[in-house]
């Protein structure tokens, strides 16, 4: 803003016998009471009264532009996307507010000589105020899924886009337009209240929605509307009689308290929840009793597998413990778990690295190499054949498997496990018949 003590912008000729009068008027008399006050003197005097006369305000501000800043490097910290996007908006927004209201409160001018840099930089602050508000209300999910919530972001953007197109042609000003984006604000605001109704009538009857889950939602969207409903006030005070009331922060200090705590609320729920989801992963994919991966652990290796025929650096190897049935028989049940749970750990101790040891069967074993060398494999292989010999139970019984292995070059995985198969029913045919 400038002050023009004399502008030669009109010009009408007003007759008095004979005489001819020149009238001059300034363009800006349209903004009369719209244009912010400019403090003349030192720079000094300025900070002197922005110290002692506006020390609440710039207070106020700061606090917020630190929380916003807060909230937006948080927000890189929360695992789950959606709530990650929410609070890094919510903390532009902040810190956009912030600025406006250091700018408004004269700011500006002590940090530029220039007050037009400072006026541009105010009003292309307000102006992305909505686009940023949109986007924020976009980030819960009920409001997410309305068409016309999305088309309000990119009215938004639009607009945006415009207004400052007109601002850099001349063909308008910023503070001519300030009533477009007061507009959008409402539109925002009246979209909102329309999307949370209509939320609200789906899930009225929706027993599958926790009760407490249902009341979050409405305090989440209730705080929501109104800190739309604060802005919109503030705004339309501002333009009207360019005097900022300070709503928006006192607004945001009771959103931004609440959101941030119910930030860390979700994300420790959701942290354990994950927590919990990879327990019963584990579990569902881990055999109870040796502590290796089950059957269906298995079948999903096999299936990635199955999409990369004819890979040299996989090897299968199948696991059969000899003479299950004989110490079952003779020793006891509890002799035969015991043998099994040996032989698994003779799998976990001497195949390591890029290998995967499954249980597929009662006494029958499985394990996939991947990345790796045949003769790699092979000393893993020695060192398990060598610990099973050297286990033996209290009872004096030797601990006995018969393996057949196979790699999958020039071969498909199932081609791979049924010919690793084939050889250990060789070996334990042969193992059979050494016996005799």
């Amino acid at each position: 803003m400038f002050i023009y003590f004399m502008f030669f912008s009109k010009s009408e000729n007003v007759h008095f016998d004979n005489e001819k009068v020149l009238e001059l008027t300034s363009p800006f008399t349209q903004y009369s009471g719209r244009i912010p006050t400019i403090r003349i003197g030192s720079k000094a005097g300025l900070l002197f009264h922005l110290v002692t006369i506006r020390i609440i305000e710039l207070s106020l501000c700061i606090f917020t532009g630190i929380v916003g800043i807060v909230l937006f490097v948080l927000g890189f910290l929360i695992e789950d996307k959606l709530l990650r996007l929410r609070i890094c908006l919510l903390g532009l927004i902040s810190i956009l507010i912030s600025i406006w209201t250091l700018l408004e409160n004269w700011l500006g001018q002590f940090l530029f000589s220039d007050i037009q840099i400072s006026s541009f930089i105010l009003f292309v602050v307000i102006f992305y105020i909505p686009v940023l508000i949109s986007a924020f209300l976009l980030t819960f999910e009920p409001l997410s899924k309305k068409w016309y919530m999305e088309g309000n972001l990119f009215l938004s953007i639009a607009v945006n886009i415009i207004v400052h197109l007109l601002q850099l042609t001349g063909m308008a000003y910023y503070i001519d337009m300030i009533f477009i984006m007061i507009l959008l604000l409402v539109i925002s605001f009246v979209l909102t209240i329309l999307g949370i109704g209509s939320y609200i009538r789906e899930i009225k009857n929706n027993e599958s929605i926790q009760k407490n889950q249902l009341n979050e939602d409405r305090i989440n969207y209730l705080l929501g509307t109104i800190f739309a409903i604060f802005i919109t006030v503030d705004l339309i005070i501002y333009w009207n009689t360019h005097k900022f009331m300070g709503v928006i922060n006192i607004a945001f200090f009771f959103l931004g308290g609440y959101l941030l705590y119910y930030t860390v609320k979700v994300n420790n729920e959701r942290k354990t929840i994950l927590i919990k989801q990879q327990i019963y992963s584990e579990l569902a994919y881990l055999d109870s009793m040796t502590g290796l991966y089950n059957r269906t652990a298995f079948e999903d290796h096999m299936n990635t597998l199955r999409l990369q025929a004819h890979n040299p650096d996989v090897t299968i190897l199948i696991a059969d413990m000899n003479k299950l049935k004989e110490i079952n028989d003779t020793i006891g049940h509890s002799a035969g778990d015991w043998a099994i749970t040996n032989i698994a750990k003779c799998l976990k101790q001497a195949f390591t690295l890029s290998c995967k040891c499954y249980r597929i069967g009662g006494d029958e074993f499985c394990v996939i190499c991947e990345n790796m060398k045949e003769k790699d494999f092979l000393t893993f292989y020695d060192n398990f054949i060598d610990s099973v010999s050297s286990t033996i139970s209290e009872e004096g019984h030797q601990l006995s498997v018969s393996c057949g292995y196979c790699t999958m070059e020039n071969k498909d995985a199932d081609t791979c496990f049924r010919q690793a198969d084939q050889l250990m029913y060789q070996t334990k045919r042969k193992y059979k018949e050494d016996l005799k």
